[in-house]
């Protein structure tokens, strides 16, 4: 069972906009638990799934398929919500699939109680607008990072931020490194698993 009160800590660290435990409550008590296996679509690409997924534990990627190979455009760890936008806001089927890289406990919420709770709540609605904002930014960072940077320079900057992490309370950002595969990590830096190999040597020999 996950821990309640980290995940509430992590959920408030999301949006940068402060959310009262009465609303955080409602929002968490609208949806059903579900132990999820590693390796097993939340959001399936190509379906309709208008739900609203929160990680409670473990760690998750977002991916999409170019026809012929995977792309994967991030990782999430506890209290990230996560949705097709496609699906659940025009009812398409999704074209990002969301799948756990872990074993995860998920909030999943319904449309209709999200819905509600939007209209009943303009606390809520406004965490949730500085939450989607948020992800936006961090798709464009992360664009900003591979148009800018070379590829040796980016893996740095995720080994920096996971030192800088071992000290400091960031819940979104477990220790990705250890858990994610070398093929999972290439995939998100836009690089093969052979280049990433050579990399990590190259900064072994450099120390």
């Amino acid at each position: 069972m996950f821990d309640l009160s980290f995940l509430k800590n992590a959920i408030r660290s999301e949006g940068g906009f402060p959310l009262s435990e009465e609303i955080l409550d409602k929002f968490l008590q609208s949806g059903t638990h579900m132990l999820v296996a590693a390796k097993n679509y939340l959001i399936e690409p190509g379906k309709v799934d208008k739900s609203i997924w929160i990680t409670a534990s473990g760690v998750t990627k977002a991916l999409y398929f170019d026809g012929n190979k995977e792309y994967v455009l991030g990782f999430s760890g506890p209290g990230t919500i996560t949705m097709s936008p496609i699906s659940t806001i025009i009812g398409k089927p999704a074209f990002c699939g969301f799948q756990t890289i872990t074993d995860c406990d998920m909030i999943r919420v319904g449309k209709s109680e999200f819905d509600a709770l939007m209209e009943e709540s303009h606390e809520f609605s406004r965490w949730m607008f500085g939450m989607s904002v948020s992800q936006l930014c961090a798709l464009e960072l992360k664009a900003q990072m591979l148009s800018e940077g070379d590829v040796m320079s980016n893996y740095k900057a995720i080994m920096n931020r996971k030192m800088q992490l071992d000290n400091v309370f960031d819940p979104n950002r477990p220790n990705l490194l250890a858990i994610v595969s070398s093929k999972d990590l290439a995939s998100y830096l836009g690089i093969t698993q052979s280049y990433l190999s050579n990399i990590k040597k190259a900064m072994l020999r450099k120390g």
